[in-house]
């Protein structure tokens, strides 16, 4: 009498039950336990024993190991526990590429050992601790009573008499800044235009659609809003790029407008060159009531 196993299915699905008795047995073969006698020697030898014992091949470089030793294995264990037991005294992992064939690559942290702290330097951060932050920043505050006295006509008529805005472009001519004529922009610390960020009330201003000759971008200060409606300038001489990014490497200003303005006020100048041959007539008006 014989006896066999017949497969009466369809030959995909033959193949398909063929291969789920294969990984079956495949992680039979895995599970079954095996007798080690490794004692604790170099780490390459070691891992030729376990090889010559179990069958397995090993892939890695060999600076992995090199320097390392293994750990002594002895007794009946599974293939897998007893690699990590193998292991354990280096910085090494493992993992099957398939039954025969094993990957060794350098862990987050050495097996058994604690969970190393590396440490971290945080070059910028929103969060405020230290004492150094401890110590007001260095902000100049132009306000409305400064802004009066000196009645510019532009806003740019306030930031030239500034120290630290140094290589800004204010009053430029068709001759040697055409692509920028009537602009003008604020360049802290000489360190470029597009260095300084320009905000009103904390927000963010579109850049200009007309680069410099240079290529430089820039807000131009004059489109902004009239001196009328500025209540005070806030200029941050320092670097702020950790929180504004690499427009604020040079530093911020900000414009804070006259919100709470109640009333009417008009200002008129009228200008003129001792030739004649010119007359700058300007006027501004605000009104503002309480709802």
């Amino acid at each position: 009498m014989h006896a066999g196993l017949f497969f009466h299915a369809a030959p995909a699905r033959s193949s398909l039950l063929m291969i789920v008795f294969l990984c079956g047995y495949v992680g039979t073969v895995m599970a079954q336990p095996m007798r080690f006698n490794i004692p604790e020697q170099a780490l390459p030898k070691a891992l030729l024993l376990f090889s010559q014992q179990t069958g397995i091949q090993f892939f890695y470089r060999s600076d992995l190991v090199a320097r390392q030793r293994s750990s002594e294995l002895q007794g009946s264990l599974e293939r897998q526990a007893a690699l990590s037991k193998l292991l354990s005294s280096s910085n090494l992992d493992y993992r099957f590429i398939n039954s025969d064939t094993v990957t060794l690559f350098v862990a987050d942290q050495p097996q058994g050992s604690a969970r190393r702290i590396e440490e971290v330097r945080v070059l910028g951060s929103h969060l405020r601790h230290g004492q150094i932050y401890d110590r007001a920043p260095p902000i100049t505050v132009i306000d409305r009573e400064y802004i009066v006295a000196e009645s510019p006509l532009q806003l740019t008529d306030i930031t030239q008499n500034l120290s630290y805005n140094s290589g800004a472009e204010v009053r430029v001519n068709n001759l040697s800044r055409p692509l920028t004529a009537g602009a003008a922009a604020i360049n802290l610390r000489n360190l470029g235009l597009d260095s300084t960020m320009v905000l009103v009330d904390g927000n963010r201003i579109a850049l200009s659609s007309a680069a410099t000759t240079d290529g430089e971008t820039f807000v131009d200060f004059n489109s902004l809003i009239p001196v009328i409606m500025l209540d005070n300038m806030q200029v941050l001489r320092g670097g702020a790029s950790s929180t504004y990014g690499s427009d604020a490497v040079a530093g911020v200003v900000n414009l804070i407008p006259r919100y709470y303005f109640s009333g009417v006020e008009i200002i008129g100048r009228h200008q003129q060159t001792d030739s004649g041959d010119q007359v700058d007539q300007h006027v501004e008006a605000l009104f503002g009531t309480h709802l």
